[in-house]
């Protein structure tokens, strides 16, 4: 809310960049709040934060979310972006 117009025009730009149903993979995602606005079909996030990955797990329970280090983190899941 604080910067409202900022995020909006940031939201704006990823949502012409991604398209709705599409798997996400976010690195330094905060609480997800992107992820929610993209409208993934499946989306991950990882942040360094535990305290931002609960607010995102909280909010979003449909994601998948993972507290650490981009370095350590692996997948045999497929992303479109």
């Amino acid at each position: 809310r604080r910067n409202s117009y900022y995020y909006s025009l940031i939201f704006r730009q990823y949502k012409a960049l991604i398209p709705a149903g599409s798997t996400i993979l976010e690195i330094g995602c905060g609480t997800g709040v992107l992820l929610g606005v993209l409208e993934p079909k499946f989306a991950t996030g990882i942040d360094y934060s535990k305290k931002m990955i609960e607010r995102a797990r909280e909010k979003y329970s449909t994601f998948e979310f993972h507290h650490g280090d981009i370095q350590s983190f692996e997948t045999d899941r497929q992303y479109d972006r």
